[in-house]
């Protein structure tokens, strides 16, 4: 439940298994996420070998060009969607109480309240849901980028493009360097089609 820590997994097993020569990692959704990540700590180590494919995968990092209220928005809207609104609202905080905290507390509170849901045994079946929200949000935490990512390319599907309203889906471009952006007529789910 911890993308972070995943990725950090991925890299030390890729390093170790192919020491030299270029490496293409590939991701739809949330791995695009996370090949992104493992992406990273081969930069940290002055290493780039590696290449990513995203597909279809919106940024955990929007914060870094967002106002405290669409920040606020954009968290909570995590929650709404993955558990398609069967918590109810008052469970949690609202988008204007969000909007008052930095982006950090923002963060550590939804994550608090995910921990505290997970328990609840009549959420049995969001049990899922919430350990990828938890997984997003401590991704969000830990993930803050000091350097760009270099080496991206991305596939984005029309209908999320749309939906979003933007073809790099709130990858800032001062942090992630897209090399290649490629759209597909398709949605979320048939883009892998």
């Amino acid at each position: 439940n911890n993308l972070y820590a995943i990725a950090q997994d991925y890299y030390r097993a890729i390093k170790e298994k192919f020491p030299r020569g270029l490496k293409i990692i590939a991701g739809w959704s949330m791995g695009g996420i996370l090949a992104t990540m493992v992406n990273y700590f081969f930069q940290q180590d002055e290493d780039n070998s590696v290449a990513v494919l995203m597909i279809d995968s919106e940024s955990p990092i929007l914060f870094h060009s967002m106002s405290l209220l669409d920040y606020a928005k954009y968290i909570r809207n995590l929650f709404d969607q993955k558990l398609a609104l069967q918590i109810p609202l008052n469970e949690l905080p609202s988008i204007e109480d969000l909007a008052l905290m930095p982006k950090e507390k923002q963060v550590h509170t939804l994550f608090g309240k995910a921990n505290e849901l997970i328990r609840e045994p009549g959420l049995a079946d969001k049990k899922g849901s919430l350990a990828t929200i938890r997984g997003l949000l401590l991704g969000v935490l830990k993930f803050q980028l000091d350097r760009p990512i270099n080496n991206v390319h991305m596939i984005t599907a029309k209908a999320t493009r749309e939906q979003r309203g933007d073809a790099r889906l709130g990858w800032p471009a001062d942090k992630v360097n897209v090399e290649i952006l490629q759209e597909m007529p398709a949605n979320h789910d048939s883009i892998m089609l």
